[in-house]
């Protein structure tokens, strides 16, 4: 009875953590920023993987793990800062924190194995700040930019002189709960807003594909990544140690482990929900994926299973990264900019799906599940599984990777899955192109220049439809540091229309139908709820009332 009892808890306390948001950049590009960062700078496949699985396990840990949350996790994510003086001291503070801890790694006399881990873990986990703010902030809007590059400055670039005189106009969204700040979010203001962080369909962030200038946002996460790992090199100062972790490797146990790992963080992330037409359906790559069962389902593998890296990542003691962030009472002695920033010549390559139609049709009246799985550059990008859907207009499928601009050529290999079963798109039922970033030219299976809306590939099989472009977008050599902001406007600067949230535009009827397939969840609810509303009746009953102590 008490472990039916622990189950019936646990079951209702994961429905009360799905009703809030998880605040952040989308965790499928936290991973795709981390591992491309890591490794265009010449980390291993392994280190760099490590990387991505701990910036992704902040999350997990703040929001999900029942048994095991970290609340003090909620001062990471770069949230409710309301003037840029209060985004400098919360960077100093952060990065002079991350400085004394790296100092002291490297200092380290005979580091061992689990020294190199820490180091990689922290690197990672720290990442997840690092990108956030750009995520979290209006600084994109803040500077203005053409739609045919992207910009490098991030705020390491401007002198403090320059970021004090932006006021209050600089500043990152809020939440009903704050993370630590008690400021007044009455000023931050963005129009069409209230400054709020917001989800998919409204608020300050750039989280997904479905915000305006995302794509702006997730350049300046990469800028920045590698501005942060430069960084630490820097203050590890020690040559030797960074090249073993630079080149760590993996046993084929371990590995084999930390990829069983990363698939239930990747499902758990996935298929997260608070039901049909919220505003939290999914969190891998923008909504529209999120499925109770399955959640679950992954939920209980992760939580039942524990690896060696996980292991490290639980019994760490945070409190020296974190302290002392959001007192703006407390007075950093770090300088202004706390790092060096970005130097460098990058181009980004976009591989954009407009249209996708699953001609097979197995689930004729509950819809497929399809999503598109890229391999470009040597890295594997899994963009969301839309649920449910035979047909998908204009997905949240934006495949973002970054290139020297030197790349003469790139391969890619483009396929279409419906769960589990690939859909054809050609004799290999994949697609395999070379793609010259500066030509913007396709060689291979196809072959022409397809690098818009208006010239994109059209696949048409017996199988399956699919329609997408591949373009270039070249780094901006910024002409102009702050303007005068009439700038928080969040659609101000947008290149072209962003796709809207699945969870956005949802008819009454297709949400009540998704309501009717996923009832049996709600009635389960439903009966454990009452059940325990029943018990702890019949015990209060039995402690206070007559009723069980035989008439008395």
């Amino acid at each position: 009875q008490t472990a039916t009892m622990k189950q019936i808890l646990c079951t209702i306390a994961i429905f009360l953590v799905l009703l809030q948001l998880v605040h952040t950049f989308d965790n499928g590009y936290h991973h795709d920023l981390t591992r491309d960062a890591a490794k265009n700078i010449g980390f291993s496949q392994d280190a760099a993987k490590l990387m991505a699985y701990s910036n992704n396990l902040v999350d997990i840990y703040n929001y999900f793990y029942l048994t095991k949350l970290k609340p003090e996790f909620d001062v990471l994510h770069f949230d409710s800062l309301f003037s840029a003086q209060e985004i400098i001291t919360q960077w100093k503070i952060f990065a002079e924190n991350s400085q004394d801890f790296f100092r002291e790694l490297g200092a380290r006399d005979s580091p061992n194995r689990n020294a190199y881990l820490e180091g990689i873990h922290i690197i990672g986990a720290t990442l997840h700040t690092v990108q956030d703010f750009y995520a979290h902030s209006n600084w994109v809007e803040a500077r203005t930019g053409s739609c045919d590059c992207f910009r490098t400055d991030t705020i390491m670039s401007y002198t403090e002189e320059e970021l004090l005189d932006y006021g209050n106009q600089l500043f990152t969204g809020f939440f009903d709960t704050s993370s630590g700040n008690a400021g007044d979010s009455s000023d931050a203001y963005v129009s069409g807003s209230d400054g709020e962080h917001g989800g998919y369909c409204s608020g300050v962030n750039h989280d997904s594909a479905s915000r305006p200038n995302f794509h702006k946002a997730y350049a300046l996460g990469y800028i920045a990544t590698i501005e942060w790992i430069r960084a630490i090199e820097g203050w590890i100062d020690n040559p030797q140690m960074w090249t073993i972790m630079r080149n760590f490797q993996l046993d084929d146990e371990e590995s084999k482990e930390i990829d069983d790992d990363i698939i239930r963080v990747f499902r758990t992330y996935l298929y997260t929900t608070s039901g049909p037409g919220s505003d939290n359906d999914g969190h891998w790559k923008g909504d529209g994926s999120g499925d109770m069962n399955d959640f679950l389902d992954n939920y209980v593998k992760f939580t039942a299973s524990q690896s060696f890296f996980r292991s490290i990542f639980e019994e760490y003691d945070y409190s020296a990264i974190l302290a002392n962030l959001y007192d703006f009472d407390y007075v950093p002695e770090i300088n202004w900019p706390p790092y060096l920033p970005y130097s460098g010549d990058h181009v980004a390559i976009f591989i954009k799906t407009t249209y996708a139609e699953n001609l097979k049709k197995p689930f004729e009246y509950t819809g497929s599940d399809m999503y598109v799985d890229i391999v470009a550059d040597g890295h594997r990008y899994l963009d969301t599984r839309i649920h449910n859907k035979n047909v998908v207009n204009d997905a949240l499928w934006n495949t973002i990777l970054f290139v020297s601009s030197i790349t003469p050529l790139v391969e890619v290999e483009y396929s279409l899955h419906n769960d589990k079963d690939i859909l054809s798109l050609g004799n290999s039922g994949s697609i395999s192109l070379l793609y010259n970033p500066q030509l913007q030219t396709i060689t291979g299976d196809i072959t022409g220049i397809y690098n818009s809306i208006d010239n994109q590939i059209e696949i048409e099989t017996e199988e399956a439809n699919a329609y997408f472009y591949i373009t270039t977008w070249a780094q901006c050599t910024p002409t102009n540091r702050i303007v005068n902001p009439e700038y928080t406007d969040t659609t101000k600067n947008m290149c072209g229309d962003v796709p809207i949230g699945f969870s956005c535009n949802e008819t009454f009827w297709g949400t009540l139908w998704e309501f009717l397939a996923d009832l049996w969840y709600y009635v389960v609810i439903f009966v454990v709820v009452l059940v325990i509303i029943i018990v702890a009746g019949v015990v209060v009953c039995c402690k206070f009332c007559s009723c069980c102590k035989g008439g008395e």
